[in-house]
């Protein structure tokens, strides 16, 4: 009976150090390949990367509506802002350290 009870306690303190070392990956700092920023894989979401598309020296005027050569846009998600994140974006990517290969 007690090298079942035994074989159990080491059994739970197994699972607990596996479940552990998972969070510890989920919650661990990442760099992401494409634009450079700190993630981990728990707020790891589409909207929070950098733009795909171009910045055009053009788009459309917020208050009348019309297409103008002074509106700077992104091509992606029409945001107006240079230095922002793309809502339009996928997931951040990690980055892949050579030396793991």
């Amino acid at each position: 009976m007690k090298t079942q009870e035994k074989k159990k306690q080491m059994e739970l303190r197994e699972q607990a150090a596996l479940d552990e070392e998972a969070e510890n990956q989920r919650t661990m700092d990442r760099t992401c390949e494409k634009c450079g920023k700190t993630f981990s894989r728990a707020n790891n979401r589409p909207g929070q990367c950098k733009h795909f598309g171009t910045w055009h020296n053009w788009g459309i005027d917020p208050v009348s509506g019309e297409k103008r050569e002074w509106v700077h846009q992104w091509s992606c998600c029409a945001n107006y802002q240079f230095e922002s994140v793309c809502f339009k974006s996928d997931k951040h990517v990690e980055m892949v350290d050579p030396d793991d290969y």
